[in-house]
């Protein structure tokens, strides 16, 4: 856990959480059927799937955020998300790290989603991230980038 972890835990209950979690989190992934693997990190399948496919690729090396990989796990976690689609068998993905408890990761290990995404799966798409935080609707975001659009 990172300090700026510890020194916010007492604000947010999510950082909390998610601190009570011991190191036993390197090895949560252990028994999930195996995608793919380099030296430096693996590709699973998700436990908790979202959808058929759902994969998660993870460092080897206990590490709790993206911005601790190393060039080398970089390139490795490129490979892997690019196999875990190939694996999936899906025309699109959404592909996105939880980077911290703020973030919704309950896990205090880095994890990157690959999930795939097929017709219907979501009555509408449109938005992808952005209804993370806007909500169900992506027309907020939309009717901003047409007018900016019209504004030019």
């Amino acid at each position: 856990m990172t300090d700026t972890t510890r020194a916010d835990a007492a604000v947010h209950p999510a950082i909390e959480a998610t601190a009570a979690v011991t190191m036993a989190c390197c090895s949560t992934w252990d028994a999930n059927p195996l995608i793919a693997e380099t030296p430096l990190m693996r590709a699973v399948l998700d436990g908790y799937p979202v959808a058929e496919g759902h994969a998660l690729i993870i460092p080897r090396r206990h590490v709790e955020a993206f911005s601790e990989l190393s060039p080398a796990e970089l390139v490795d976690l490129g490979q892997l998300v690019g196999r875990a689609q190939l694996a999936s068998q899906a025309h699109d993905w959404t592909i996105a790290v939880n980077d911290g408890a703020l973030a919704g990761r309950t896990v205090p290990h880095l994890h990157v989603h690959v999930i795939p995404r097929r017709l219907g799966d979501v009555p509408d798409p449109r938005g992808g991230v952005r209804r993370l935080i806007l909500g169900d609707s992506p027309d907020p975001w939309l009717l901003k980038r047409f007018k900016s659009r019209e504004v030019r």
